[in-house]
């Protein structure tokens, strides 16, 4: 059989590609290993999940926690917020140590325990919900049986009259993109979950950049200038120089920065309509239209990976307590740190989305169940308390019935 010069080019073209590929992947999950390895010879930096700031305004309260005591509290608290709570993690940097405790506890395949939990690997005979979102779903400053995926895997339960599992797989600081990342790994790894549930918001407008919370520290850690030749990192990065030499087709770009996505057709209606239609000025929606199209763009990317394996999506856009909450009810936030967030003028934006049907019937907006309440629902600026968990759960499980997910 004769092989032909462009055959030979075009094995050789996708044989390059593949291999760099390999090469990035490989090289970024060593690098990022390397640097919580570093993390740790040099003091871990990873403490605590909260900044200090906020868990200053975390200290106890008894409103917080009517049915505690002193001690429950300060147990809990301290479980919660612990040294070293946080580890490296394939693909989306870091997640929450696997942990064993009276309230707070860590499965070492990465997801919270919730009251009655399921098996793992999940069973395929179950009705099985993964849910992924930040702290807030994890449930800091709450006990397992808490959570908001505690409360949901109840309502449902209690509803349907069927084994209806819950995935707690919220982790501290993740946004859409590190979710998408995550949801991807475990449908590779492990039988996909009927429902992919992603509760959304506050941290699309923590990161402006788009980038996971250590990318800076493992950028300086893998590019020191004063590298010993023995130095693992260094064989890394070596390698990785080694091979692309050796394919001389092979460009590489690092792409365009989060904040040049293109902009969908929603969005640009969103620019460009009057400023009192959103209750923003034109440079202030600027602003965050990077943000609220990179969870545009991802929200298309996990429906066509839950598309292809069976899954249904559904994603949820959170309470948080800088919109629409009135914090002169509330001990909790009485001194607002949070006060300037680009979520202040994020949400409105988002509303405005979702009010011109650009999300889609998969699209639960949730951020205004907390107004009129003369309820206590947070316990500190950005952490729910058991009882807003709750009230979100429910609302969660009826748009999930309505809407026949279920």
């Amino acid at each position: 059989m004769r092989i032909t010069r462009n055959k030979l080019i075009k094995f050789y073209e996708i044989s390059a590609l593949i291999i760099f590929n390999l090469v990035v992947l490989l090289s970024f999950s060593a690098g990022t290993y390397l640097l919580f390895l570093h993390l740790q010879a040099h003091g871990n930096n990873t403490a605590s999940p909260v900044s200090p700031s906020l868990l200053n305004n975390c200290i106890y309260k008894e409103e917080n926690y009517p049915h505690f005591t002193r001690k429950e509290t300060d147990l809990l608290l301290a479980e919660t917020w612990r040294q070293g709570a946080l580890e490296y993690d394939s693909y989306t940097q870091f997640k929450e140590r696997p942990y064993s405790g009276r309230y707070v506890n860590i499965d070492k395949n990465g997801f919270r325990y919730s009251k009655d939990q399921g098996p793992w690997p999940p069973d395929p005979g179950n009705t099985n919900i993964f849910i992924f979102g930040g702290g807030t779903v994890f449930g800091y400053g709450v006990p397992d049986e808490h959570t908001i995926a505690s409360y949901l895997q109840a309502f449902l339960t209690k509803e349907k009259r069927q084994d209806i599992c819950v995935y707690n797989f919220g982790r501290a600081f993740y946004f859409s993109t590190q979710e998408r990342m995550l949801f991807e790994k475990l449908l590779i790894l492990y039988p996909a979950p009927d429902i992919a549930l992603f509760i959304d918001g506050m941290n699309e407008f923590s990161n402006s950049t788009g980038r996971p919370l250590f990318s800076d520290i493992l950028y300086q850690h893998m590019n020191r200038k004063k590298i010993k030749l023995d130095d693992q990192e260094t064989v890394t990065r070596e390698l990785a120089h080694m091979i692309l030499d050796a394919f001389p087709l092979i460009a590489y770009s690092p792409g365009p920065l989060a904040d040049q996505h293109n902009i969908s057709a929603s969005l640009e209606k969103m620019l460009n309509s009057p400023a009192e239609e959103i209750g923003s000025t034109a440079n202030e929606r600027k602003k965050n239209a990077s943000m609220v199209s990179r969870y545009i763009e991802n929200k298309k990317l996990i429906e066509a990976a839950a598309r292809a394996f069976g899954t249904k999506p559904v994603f949820v856009w959170q309470p948080v307590s800088i919109y629409g909450y009135d914090m002169k009810i509330d001990i909790s936030c009485e001194k607002n740190i949070m006060a300037g967030h680009s979520a202040a003028v994020g949400y409105r934006q988002v509303k405005y989305l979702y009010e011109q049907k650009s999300f889609g019937v998969n699209f639960f907006w949730c951020a205004d169940i907390q107004a009129k309440t003369d309820k206590q629902l947070y316990i500190n600026c950005v952490n729910y308390s058991a009882e807003m968990s709750e009230i979100l759960a429910k609302v969660i499980a009826d748009s999930l019935m309505k809407n026949r997910f279920l």
